[in-house]
């Protein structure tokens, strides 16, 4: 008689930047392989921080090596030819296109676990429509708090500084860049 698959996790880390989500994605990748389970990590190429090429790495300097991606068609291809691994985790999932759709075959129709860290919120307050698909679909979210610049309360949001906060899009960077803050006293919020 053949054993029955087990039944995948669909796992998302959310949060604001600075609240240790890439933290928790490699310690759950850590959890796989001491059980001996094969684990595959992708982060997007986009992610140039801490110049380290090939690896997701922490604010702390935690690393994992990792295959790095464009697009979620990026992860079908990777496995074409290869057997496909008890999990994969994404890093960053927020800056990969269609990568609702990849995670949810993978989770549906491949029947393997998925681990997912990314922001939930842009600096300007606006969801990821990609997340937000994600987020339908979870066995398991953990909100990751990060802690407020101004007054040291948890930080949900992530802003902008002054000198960056004239565009929306998607641009890279760390604390040069961004701060976690509280809803108080986050920019586009008055309380």
């Amino acid at each position: 008689m053949v054993a029955p698959k087990m039944i995948p996790n669909l796992n998302l880390y959310v949060g604001p930047m600075f609240s240790g989500k890439s933290t928790r994605l490699l310690q759950q990748v850590d959890r796989y392989k001491f059980a001996k389970k094969d684990i595959v990590c992708f982060k997007p190429k986009m992610d140039n921080r801490y110049t380290q090429e090939g690896f997701i790495v922490t604010h702390g300097g935690n690393k994992v090596p990792c295959v790095l991606i464009s697009t979620g068609q990026d992860i079908l291809d990777f496995f074409k030819d290869k057997e496909l691994p008890d999990a994969i985790a994404i890093d960053e999932a927020f800056m990969i296109d269609d990568i609702a759709n990849v995670c949810l075959n993978f989770f549906y129709d491949k029947r393997i676990d998925v681990l997912v860290s990314t922001l939930d919120l842009s600096s300007s307050l606006s969801s990821f429509e990609e997340v937000c698909t994600l987020l339908g679909h979870a066995t398991k979210i953990k909100k990751c708090k990060a802690v407020c610049t101004v007054c040291g309360s948890d930080a949900s949001y992530t802003m902008r500084k002054d000198e960056f906060s004239n565009s929306d899009v998607i641009q890279v960077g760390g604390e040069d860049m961004y701060e976690a803050r509280c809803l108080r006293h986050h920019s586009n919020i008055e309380i």
